[in-house]
């Protein structure tokens, strides 16, 4: 199985299966090497308890944790976004390791990067 990545001139969409890393640099249709600049990140979990966490590069810093909804998880939940964070509207290079994503029903949790195109 495989992560499963939608890609449209202001939105980049990731159904999660749970076991494979994405690499923002080599996932994408359009390979980004440079990086990406995101308005807005939306997780959008499969079950109460998944989570999520986004670093910017494969060792780079945390930029996003999506954490469990507590049974809100039909929920889209927004965050980065905004002013207030040091590092919105940075070029930034999207990881997720799949051992930093826990996912109960594969290809039913998706994070969705808002490009504000």
């Amino acid at each position: 199985m495989a992560n499963v990545v939608n890609h449209s001139p202001g939105n980049i969409d990731i159904s999660l299966d749970g076991v494979t890393d994405f690499d923002c640099t080599t996932d994408l249709p359009k390979a980004a090497p440079s990086g990406i600049k995101i308005k807005a990140i939306r997780w959008d979990p499969s079950a109460a308890d998944d989570e999520v966490i986004v670093r910017d590069g494969a060792n780079g810093p945390r930029i996003f944790r999506g954490g469990p909804a507590l049974g809100d998880y039909d929920k889209e939940i927004e965050y980065y976004k905004g002013d207030e964070r040091p590092d919105h509207g940075k070029t930034v290079s999207p990881y997720i390791h799949a051992n930093e994503c826990v996912v109960a029903n594969p290809n039913d949790a998706y994070v969705y990067f808002d490009l504000g195109g």
